[in-house]
């Protein structure tokens, strides 16, 4: 295909950066920002860690900050315990990638 006379062609550069590894040791713990249903096969959640939410759901209880309480530091202090829907969250999967992006593009 030629350009018509007096275009400019520009070639996009579709690479893209490579991204710095996703590990929970390195990351703001956004998962754990995701409103968690728990479900009947949850009942190993400390009962500090459950609310209900306004739709008469049990779910993880959240700090002020918007964070799961069971959150410490920026590992889960309940790992052992913890929900089946997060067990089922892949660490830089691509759900985690998503919400990372949506982030840093302010969202």
């Amino acid at each position: 295909m030629r350009p018509l006379p007096g275009a400019t062609l520009h070639l996009l550069d579709t690479r893209q950066p490579p991204e710095s590894p996703v590990h929970c040791d390195n990351c703001s713990a956004l998962c754990c920002r995701l409103t968690v249903v728990l479900m009947p096969e949850d009942h190993a959640v400390p009962a500090e860690f459950v609310a209900v939410d306004p739709a008469g759901l049990r779910v993880m209880a959240r700090g002020e900050n918007g964070y799961c309480m069971a959150l410490k530091g920026n590992m889960c202090g309940i790992y052992e315990q913890r929900p089946q829907a997060c067990r089922r969250f892949l660490m830089a999967g691509p759900y985690c990638r998503a919400i990372r992006e949506d982030s840093a593009r302010g969202g």
